[in-house]
C-alpha cells in the first residue's frame, strides 16, 4: 500500500512492516518497531533523524 506518492523529482522512502510496526515507528518507537525501510541511503538517514510526535 502506498500511502503517499512524491511530487516528480522528489525522492522517496518505502516503510513496510505490519500495521501496529508502522504506528510504533511512527510514534517514535524505532528500536522495537519491526519494519524494512528501503531508499536512497541520505533519505533513509533523513527519516531516522526525523522528529516524530504523538
Amino acid at each position: 500500500m502506498l500511502a503517499h506518492r512524491p511530487s516528480a523529482g522528489r525522492a522517496s522512502v518505502v516503510l513496510t512492516g505490519a500495521p501496529i510496526e508502522l504506528i510504533l515507528h511512527a510514534f517514535g518507537r524505532t528500536g522495537v518497531a519491526q519494519t524494512d525501510i528501503t531508499g536512497d541511503e541520505a533519505d533513509v538517514a533523513a527519516l531516522a533523524d526525523s522528529e516524530r510526535k504523538a
